[in-house]
């Protein structure tokens, strides 16, 4: 038989036999609530045909319609790439996003999840830390998490990450294939571990291709464009033998192209180039410059429909899926000519 009215928050508590404040916080997901008092709270819901208000939609654990987003730093071009796949995503699913920055210890971090879990379904997060997952999920039992890195050395203790050291070894086999035997690489900021990871890259295939140290020259870098030109003025200050670059990122690839350009080094003829994150001036440079593409959007978009089946599913799991994202090579004029 039809109801006269809809069923209220205060029929909720009747039924259940709980405060309307109990009622209330099982749907704005409160840690002090017992997961058998929200199961109780629920259950009379359903029989209800209660839905709650905007400010606690959806029956499982209060359904807010946004996802949240914590990254380590919210600019540069690979978190603006990352945080915009997402939202398309999530603007086509109905979904609104959340975004913080956070990179301190993780007692702040777990602070900002606080703060965000009444606020979300669920959460993609990157953050370095070794059984991170686990303490999530222990911490906060119903938000579903997709747990992202850029570093392929955590890929036991994630969900999802990119591969920094397979693009090195992209770029370099490539230039190596191209006939060179003598490189340079133009490292990024010291400690950095975007940087240790694309140098291990570079050297692990000049070594795979049996060329030795004495044919390789390792350039300090910053990842600022300067740096790239103090590099290669640097490099030929001291020997001119070198025929390819590998740079660890397409700024200082651009810093070095600058300096060439300035002193009469022809690219391709003389010696080619390569940098790393393809951003779009890469093709825009003349000659347009060869780069390793990271798959940000893909990143993004994995990540979303995992956090996505999390919450269809309503499950969480501390188990890290540790899926990597395959970079790409993307070849142009800067390494085009055959030695």
């Amino acid at each position: 038989m039809k109801q006269d009215k809809e069923p209220t928050i205060y029929d909720v508590a009747r039924v259940a036999e709980v405060s309307i404040a109990t009622v209330s916080r099982v749907f704005n997901k409160s840690p002090l609530v017992t997961e058998k008092t929200v199961k109780h709270v629920l259950d009379a819901a359903r029989k209800l045909g209660f839905t709650p208000s905007a400010s606690a939609r959806g029956l499982s654990g209060g359904k807010q319609e946004t996802i949240g987003i914590v990254l380590p730093i919210l600019y540069g071009n690979f978190f603006s790439d990352l945080i915009y796949s997402v939202q398309a995503l999530a603007e086509d699913r109905g979904y609104d996003i959340v975004v913080a920055g956070q990179k301190g210890s993780p007692d702040e971090l777990f602070a900002t999840l606080k703060k965000l879990s009444s606020k979300i379904d669920g959460l993609i997060l990157m953050y370095h830390k070794e059984g991170l997952k686990e303490e999530i999920i222990r911490r906060c039992p119903r938000i579903p998490v997709v747990l992202l890195s850029r570093f392929v050395r955590y890929r036991e203790h994630v969900d999802l990450v990119l591969d920094n050291f397979t693009g090195a070894g992209m770029a370099t086999e490539h230039l190596i294939a191209m006939g060179h035997r003598k490189l340079a690489h133009i490292k990024g900021e010291e400690g950095n571990t975007d940087a240790i990871e694309r140098m291990e890259g570079f050297l692990n295939a000049t070594d795979a291709a049996g060329i030795p140290r004495s044919n390789i020259e390792l350039l300090s870098g910053t990842f600022r464009q300067i740096s790239g030109y103090n590099a290669i003025n640097e490099l030929f200050g001291k020997r001119r033998d070198i025929t390819a670059i590998f740079s660890s990122n397409d700024a200082m690839a651009l810093g070095a192209l600058n300096w060439m350009h300035q002193n009469g080094v022809n690219v391709p003829n003389d010696v080619a180039m390569c940098g790393f994150d393809d951003i779009e001036f890469a093709q825009m440079v003349r000659p347009s410059l060869s780069s390793v593409y990271l798959n940000t959007q893909k990143f993004g978009e994995t990540a979303f429909n995992m956090l996505m089946d999390q919450i269809a599913e309503k499950s969480v799991s501390d188990i890290p899926k540790g899926l990597v994202i395959a970079p790409e090579l993307k070849t142009r004029e800067s390494s085009s000519l055959a030695r």
